[in-house]
């Protein structure tokens, strides 16, 4: 009778313990699933949801970029290449570094086939700068991190009205996300994006350095420091927690048929806030949260928001940003404010922390 119980219990917790293990592998399915939903851990945001190099039917192929030289050359057997013939394959793919430094750019950098990671963590000290001109994303699923980009001002590089340190550019560009990445002295903008005709969107820049878009320098224009411009046609773009700074303009601007969430933002010494221009025809949403604005050298006023042209059918919500109870009173511009004011967020994603106004500075920073 022991035996013959024994056996049973044996059998029992057997069936018990085979019950568990599949239910607990079914759980842990479930929520790596979910998990694998997210471009990286933690991502926030309209750009956050896609999965960047595997987002596409094939395995991505690791590829390693083992010079600093700006060509086409590498060796397809072996995965190795310079930057340029990385981010340039036609299927997708993952890019690490076995080499820092500086890579100076021949020309723009144009990134037209989808499902792409660059890992600039991967890189050794002292990390990967990319200079002398601009890189631009004209596809999907992309996810940059950990990469300096520096545009400058070489009269003999890249025509200066549209170098931009990054920008997201063209038709059928959707599911970006620029994190942790450093922007400085972009000629015509330090980032930007525009589409060609179709709408493009559900993009994220989050916890960057957009700043130092240099003034007097070799812009047609002449004076034209400008940060970030959201141009028409962008959708679901999310600029959450960088750190924005020394800009004149454009901090950030978005152009009439835009939708932004502008979230925690750190904004030092750059003129003006958030402001909206052009496109009159074309309806804009904007909620604009929970920024800090400090002043600097150069910006001794606090100006929230800057309307200078817009659809007065467009919806702007501005809410903790000024550490008062109304954040309308810290606005430049003609009679639109008024106009397009609303009292709840016309835009927002589903994952994104919003941290309280005096949490960002210390966050950002």
């Amino acid at each position: 009778f022991r035996e013959l119980t024994q056996q049973i219990m044996t059998k029992a917790c057997f069936i018990y313990m085979k019950r568990l293990i599949w239910f607990l592998a079914v759980l842990f399915l479930h929520i790596s699933l979910l998990d694998a939903q997210l471009v990286f851990p933690g991502a926030e945001g309209f750009g956050a949801t896609h999965r960047s190099a595997y987002s596409g039917s094939a395995t991505p192929r690791i590829l390693i970029v083992n010079s600093l030289q700006d060509t086409n050359e590498g060796n397809e057997a072996e995965g190795k290449g310079t930057l340029r013939r990385c981010v340039t394959r036609a299927y997708p793919r993952i890019v690490l570094f076995e080499v820092g430094g500086t890579i100076v750019l021949d020309g723009l950098l144009e990134i037209e086939s989808p499902y792409l990671m660059v890992a600039g963590q991967s890189a050794p000290s002292p990390g990967i700068l990319v200079t002398n001109s601009s890189a631009v994303i004209k596809t999907h699923h992309v996810l940059f991190q950990h990469l300096s980009f520096r545009a400058g001002d070489n009269p003999d590089s890249t025509k200066p009205e549209s170098r931009d340190c990054v920008s997201i550019f063209r038709e059928n560009t959707h599911d970006v996300c620029i994190d942790h990445c450093s922007m400085l002295w972009g000629v015509d903008e330090v980032f930007s994006s525009w589409a060609m005709g179709e709408i493009i969107g559900n993009f994220t820049i989050s916890n960057c350095i957009i700043a130092q878009g240099l003034n007097y320098s070799i812009s047609p224009d002449g004076g034209h420091s400008k940060g970030m411009l959201i141009g028409y046609g962008t959708l679901n773009i999310s600029i959450l927690k960088n750190f924005i700074a020394h800009n004149d303009d454009r901090n950030p601007m978005l152009n009439g048929g835009t939708e932004a969430e502008v979230v925690n933002n750190l904004l030092y010494n750059a003129a003006d806030g958030v402001s909206f221009n052009n496109h009159v025809d074309r309806i804009t949403l904007a909620s604009v949260i929970n920024n800090y604005i400090v002043h600097g050298l150069d910006i001794t006023d606090s100006h929230i928001a800057w309307f200078i042209w817009m659809n007065p059918a467009s919806s702007v919500y501005l809410s903790g940003n000024s550490g008062t109870a109304n954040d309308w009173d810290y606005i430049k511009g003609n009679s639109t404010g008024s106009q397009v004011r609303v009292d709840s967020p016309p835009i927002l994603s589903d994952r994104v922390d919003i941290l309280p106004r005096d949490q960002v500075e210390g966050y950002v920073l």
